[in-house]
């Protein structure tokens, strides 16, 4: 009955991280977000552009400053934290009068970025230390609720957007952070009450870590990460460009715009439902053959993607959107679980902070497929850019192996 009864708490911790992963993913819902603001504003699109990438940067360094303050407070501290942030960003944004540009980069950008990059890889790592059997798998599904926000929430978000009784997207805006800084400190609450799971890792399971524990600088001073980040930043490139034309690259091969609308959606299903499947293969093949697999799915998409173009195919388009989400999917998780296997747990929180500062120069893969896409007039100029990355990414994952111990 006890081990019953711990299994269920579990899930029950892996669920609720999952709802404060979804609260947290409407990074992703920028483009629905930022609808209202030019019309109140004035803002142009390039400036709200910025926005993201200023986002995710933050998200960036506040992975490493939530990951440093485990060292001064408990993982609950740092939850509560990021739930702060994350709120005071919303509602700052939903009290906005100024036309001036730099309060919406520091209230959005800086605010709500940051508080998200915090509790990050600490929910993360957390949640992961109750399924040691299970490490990839329950990585996939909080990530599924990250990669799942934009379409969960993002649409039902933006039709309060006219709804006059509750002022508008500052009533919307004003919802989120509060649902957001309630859910976190919940979260908080639970990890403060329940303490660090089991650390054991299971043994026979594929994801199973190095037995070794790397310290940032060790993981630093290993070739295996060096390669691992290149070809994770040049596989990036796919999902950036998908993400940023989706709409637009369907309505150039015939699409309706409601049917546009619905192939952004797909595309955003397709890439939460990719980060359950990453997590379960991964759990039982290993990382050799999973980065294989995700690969090699990137390619076959910009392949695809190029052809639909070539041939004017909207069927061929709709492929090569959903292949790209699932893709798209894959890298995430692929990049927690791999980090875990390659360097070890004792330092995860901030080996993967670490890691995902790659995600700067990634935010900035958008302005410049958009800067293709304007000088060549086609979308068959980004998506060839894309292809070419995806490529050398492929040649570049045949060379990484796990490292060995690290040095003394």
């Amino acid at each position: 009955m006890e081990k019953k009864n711990g299994l269920l708490r579990r899930w029950g911790y892996l669920a609720l991280g999952t709802l404060a992963m979804l609260l947290m993913g409407m990074l992703y819902a920028w483009s629905v977000m930022k609808a209202p603001l030019a019309q109140t504003f004035g803002w142009t699109n390039s400036q709200l552009a910025l926005t993201y990438s200023i986002c995710f940067c933050a998200f960036s360094f506040g992975n490493i400053v939530g990951s440093k303050l485990l060292k001064r407070i408990r993982a609950g501290g740092v939850v509560l934290l990021s739930g702060v942030f994350i709120a005071a960003g919303y509602l700052l944004m939903a009290r906005l009068q100024t036309p001036a540009i730099a309060a919406l980069y520091l209230y959005y950008g800086v605010l709500v970025g940051s508080g998200t990059g915090l509790s990050y890889p600490i929910i993360l790592n957390w949640v992961n230390a109750w399924f040691p059997d299970k490490p990839a798998t329950s990585s996939g599904i909080l990530m599924m609720g990250f990669g799942f926000s934009a379409l969960v929430i993002g649409k039902p978000v933006s039709m309060l957007f006219p709804v006059e009784a509750i002022h508008g997207w500052r009533g919307a805006y004003m919802l989120v952070g509060l649902s957001s800084g309630a859910v976190l400190a919940l979260l908080a609450a639970v990890m403060f009450r329940a303490g660090a799971g089991p650390k054991k890792q299971a043994a026979g399971s594929a994801g199973e870590g190095t037995g070794r524990d790397f310290t940032p600088q060790q993981m630093l001073r290993s070739g295996a990460f060096w390669k691992y980040t290149v070809y994770g930043t040049l596989f990036a490139c796919l999902g950036n460009a998908a993400f940023s034309f989706a709409y637009d690259f369907s309505l150039s091969l015939g699409s309706t715009a409601s049917f546009a609308a619905t192939l952004v959606g797909l595309l955003s299903a397709c890439n939460g439902m990719s980060r359950i499947l990453t997590g379960v293969v991964y759990d039982k093949l290993g990382y050799s053959r999973t980065m294989r697999i995700g690969t090699l799915m990137g390619v076959s998409s910009c392949a695809v993607l190029i052809l639909s173009i070539l041939l004017c195919s909207l069927p061929l388009g709709v492929l090569g959107l959903a292949l790209t989400g699932l893709a798209y999917g894959y890298g995430p998780v692929a990049n927690a679980a791999t980090v875990r296997t390659f360097f070890g747990s004792k330092h995860y929180p901030i080996n993967y902070s670490i890691s995902n500062l790659r995600a700067i120069p990634c935010s900035f893969y958008s302005p410049l497929c958009a800067a293709l896409l304007n000088v060549s007039g086609t979308f068959l100029a980004p998506f060839t850019l894309a292809l070419g990355c995806t490529a050398v990414a492929f040649g570049v994952q045949l060379t990484i192996r796990k490292p060995g111990g690290p040095s003394r």
